[in-house]
């Protein structure tokens, strides 16, 4: 895994090495994975991806949003997502490397 804030050799930019959700893990004191914290933060998720809907050239954005569902224990609405940034990014072929690094790199097939 490469050091939070690193940018591999696609250039995407990594902030967060851990891909699995707090929520998935026990809990130290407070439960951070209530049932309302878990609305708010599937809350942020689902308006970042309709956010993308509108711009799908957003590259850090899609990789962002394949992150959060994969680490929400959604892969397939990560694959997905990555299909579907696919779509929009068309014939970006510096966009769809990226892309393609970035799901790589989560573990999340493109077929």
């Amino acid at each position: 895994p490469l050091p939070p804030g690193t940018k591999n050799a696609s250039g995407v930019t990594f902030l967060n090495t851990t891909l699995q959700s707090p929520c998935l893990q026990e809990p130290a004191v407070a439960d951070p994975c209530s049932a309302e914290n878990m609305a708010l933060i599937k809350g942020m998720v689902y308006r970042l991806d309709g956010r993308l809907k509108q711009n799908g050239h957003d590259v850090e954005g899609l990789i962002q949003l394949m992150r959060s569902y994969v680490v929400l224990g959604q892969r397939d609405r990560a694959a997905a997502a990555g299909q579907s940034a696919r779509a929009a990014l068309g014939n970006d072929t510096d966009g769809l490397r990226r892309l393609g690094a970035g799901a790589k790199e989560l573990g999340v097939d493109l077929p």
